[in-house]
């Protein structure tokens, strides 16, 4: 056992903090998601598993997918996803439930697996009962939970696993109650089986619920009146040294046409194959996918959390590219908003690029219904809505004029190609930016002669009642939408399909920087005072002479007693802190070199729960709210990434912000941007190792800047096969221009002055 430090305990199964309020794991795959519990396992109905599955707050049990939502009768726009079935696990001594007087969980976010060891005392026989289970949730849609004995009673522990359709929801804020059209349960104790199915509206499907030990007993009951069936398995004893596996696969029409030979398939594969191969396949999945890049980071508590972070944008991403806030009703009933952009910058970073370009490819889903929605704003080119299911877009009864959505993601799928040198990419997607441009320029740029700006709308603050003139964040991303298209056209050499492009950028540059006042701040909308997250623009543009006095302002929004920053910042939100907007605030601190930008990293992490899930905010008394919020974890990960290397045009940052907190790191294959993908090691605070690889072709003379230093190393790149450059930190001089690995022309090559 390796105790990390007095905030977190680290052990060969994972890592927790213990000292944190508790909250289930969020145990997802990008199509099946499901809180898992104190014991490794879900929750069923109460009333026929009152103590034994105690999960928190009562919040979201079941077994949800993403995207399987209702509109009946609903006045919500997003419609509410329902869960298709309910299930839990309990512990049995002398033939009734044994609630744990402990328990103590790891998640390992790397394996995407979760331990939980867990006893109680025999008040009969004073023995204990001591569990261990590993759980994890294949990609096939199967939840695995192996369960070890490692102490029991003379009598034995028995598993009794619960199976029910959706009942009566808990908390009615979120969650509605869902009565299936028809639904069935059968359990075979002489199989160790339970099978469910159901029909509910246009959806299919089932459960198949197997353990791979004889049990003892089980029964079904069916309450067909309410359309609600409900039903239990026992094991027979089990003894101290002994172990089973439980495998419920759970699969619908929208997985398998023929979802019930899928289900039965999958249960027949792990017979086959018995869980340590299932284990191993799945934990060689995710070792892939974390694989692609690699960072080793001083402090226990942040690698974490960027691991957990990591999983988190691989957990909710749909096979399709669809990528919601989650797949639960609380996490804004399985929507994607503008937020799936921030997945999409910190896969980039990290090169998971097949993730990253499978959710900008899966817009063009939307191009059919965003042309005719941006004909109903009598505009050109397509209105992207402001938030979209997996095929199709929210209806909302009036025309959101939220907009800057349109601009954000064409700024990201620049992005993907300033990351990449995918050109490929860019002339496949080009088309997409071009009408999402359109749409913006046409109908909410306003021209005032001499300058520009967005016409009054709903900005980022989300007010539908107090619409903004010029919104800040709005404009910001506009500008700089259109500079990055303007690049894109150049690239590929093509005519720029919106008139006086250049012209409309420089007038929209001088409206944005009307937005600053007398101080130099850049407040958050035409005639503001006090500026909100809506002027976070300095990761566009880093070298904008407002970054700083308005950061400092924004700071002052701070509760010395909580310690907590609030860079989110807008009026009609209730919160101490918001931590994406930190972690933002301390990406930008990591663009400039700033030593700021580790104070906020850590200042943001405290506000974590025992799994190292992020909430979306944080209440006045320290109550975290919405929980697994993916846009805090994208936002953590993408500000490591910045503070680790980061590049601005043909200046390359190592450690921004965080080379005196972090002494020792080591990372490989950080995609810093503009096309330089960065490997180095520092020890004791000094750049001892580094690697610069250069993916475009073309000559580059790049300035590197390691921490706070002054005189930058320089790269020059002359556009060779071997397009990279290693260690150019021994005994570099400004003065000596450093060549790529083999090259041999004039100038001293970096093999001849590097060890």
């Amino acid at each position: 056992m390796n105790d990390c430090n007095k905030d977190i305990e680290c052990a060969a199964w994972g890592s927790r903090f213990p000292g944190k309020t508790y909250f289930p794991l969020y145990l997802a795959n990008g199509v099946d998601a499901m809180m898992i519990n104190l014991l490794g396992s879900g929750d069923a109905w109460f009333e026929q598993c009152d103590y034994g599955a105690p999960l928190s707050v009562q919040r979201s049990p079941g077994w949800y997918k993403s995207d399987r939502r209702t509109h009946t009768n609903q006045k919500l726009a997003y419609g509410i996803m329902f869960p298709l079935l309910e299930f839990a696990s309990a512990p049995m001594l002398n033939g009734d439930n044994a609630v744990p007087r402990d328990s103590r969980q790891f998640f390992d976010p790397r394996n995407a697996t979760l331990t939980t060891f867990y006893g109680q005392k025999d008040n009969e026989t004073e023995q204990w009962m001591k569990v261990k289970v590993t759980t994890f949730l294949t990609r096939e849609h199967v939840l695995v939970e192996h369960y070890e004995f490692l102490e029991t009673p003379d009598s034995g522990t028995a598993i009794a696993f619960y199976l029910n359709s959706p009942s009566e929801a808990y908390l009615h804020l979120y969650e509605r109650t869902v009565k299936m059209d028809r639904a069935s349960l059968k359990v075979s104790p002489e199989r160790s089986m339970m099978s469910y199915d159901f029909v509910f509206e246009k959806f299919r499907g089932g459960a198949r619920s197997w353990f791979d030990c004889d049990s003892a007993s089980g029964t079904a009951t069916d309450r067909k009146k309410d359309v609600f069936v409900y039903g239990s398995l026992r094991t027979r004893p089990m003894y101290k040294g002994e172990s089973f596996t439980r495998y419920l696969a759970v699969l619908d029409n929208e997985d398998a046409r023929n979802y019930r030979d899928a289900m039965d398939a999958a249960i027949d594969e792990c017979r086959t194959l018995g869980y340590e191969r299932i284990k191993r396949r799945h934990h060689k999945e995710w070792r892939a996918y974390f694989a692609t890049s690699y960072a080793e980071i001083p402090d226990p508590s942040v690698s974490f959390l960027y691991d957990v972070g990591r999983y988190m944008l691989r957990a909710n991403l749909h096979p399709s590219g669809f990528l919601p806030m989650g797949s639960l009703p609380y996490l804004w009933q399985g929507i994607m908003f503008w937020d799936a952009g921030f997945v999409v910058k910190a896969l980039l970073d990290c090169g998971n690029l097949e993730e990253a370009g499978r959710i900008l490819e899966h817009l063009h889903t939307y191009m059919p219904e965003a042309r005719k929605l941006a004909g109903q704003f009598g505009a050109s080119g397509a209105r992207l809505e402001w938030t979209a299911e997996n095929r199709k877009f929210t209806k909302y009864q009036h025309l959101v004029t939220q907009i800057h959505n349109n601009a954000w993601w064409v700024h990201i799928i620049y992005s993907y190609y300033r990351h990449t040198n995918d050109v490929k990419f860019l002339r496949r997607n080009i088309g997409v930016m071009e009408e999402f441009l359109l749409f913006v320029t046409d109908r909410f740029i306003e021209d005032c002669g001499d300058f520009a700006i967005i016409s009054r709308c709903e900005g980022v603050d989300e007010s539908v009642t107090n619409e903004k003139t010029n919104d800040t964040w709005t404009c910001a991303v506009t500008l700089k939408a259109l500079e990055d298209y303007a690049d894109a056209v150049r690239t590929l050499n093509r005519r720029p399909a919106i008139a006086k492009l250049e012209e409309i950028i420089t007038k929209l540059r001088t409206g944005l920087d009307r937005n600053m006042d007398e101080k130099g701040i850049m407040q958050s909308f035409q005639g503001g005072r006090l500026p909100h997250w809506g002027s976070l623009i300095f990761d566009l543009f880093p070298e904008h002479p407002a970054l700083k006095a308005t950061l400092a302002k924004m700071m002052e929004n701070y509760d010395p007693e909580m310690d907590l920053y609030n860079f989110h910042g807008v009026t009609r939100y209730a919160e101490k802190s918001f931590p994406w907007g930190n972690y933002w605030a301390a990406r930008i601190f990591s663009r400039v070199g700033d030593p700021l930008a580790h104070h906020l990293l850590a200042n943001a992490g405290k506000s974590v729960n025992y799994f190292g899930g992020l909430p979306e905010r944080v209440f006045y008394h320290g109550e975290l709210f919405n929980n697994w919020f993916i846009s805090a974890h994208a936002g953590m990960v993408w500000a490591v990434n910045g503070m680790l290397a980061n590049a601005t045009g043909n200046t390359l940052r190592i450690l921004g912000g965080s080379h005196k907190a972090w002494r020792d790191v080591k990372f490989k294959d950080i995609y810093a941007g503009e096309g330089l993908r960065v490997s180095a090691e520092v020890r004791h605070g000094k750049l001892t190792k580094l690697k610069v690889v250069n993916l475009f072709p073309y000559q580059r003379n790049i300035e590197c800047l390691f921490g706070q230093d002054a005189s930058p190393r320089r790269l020059k790149f002359r556009g060779s096969a071997r397009n990279q450059i290693r260690n150019p930190t021994c005994r570099t001089s400004p003065n000596i221009p450093l060549r790529p690995r083999g090259y041999e022309g004039p100038g001293r090559n970096p093999k001849q002055i590097c060890k």
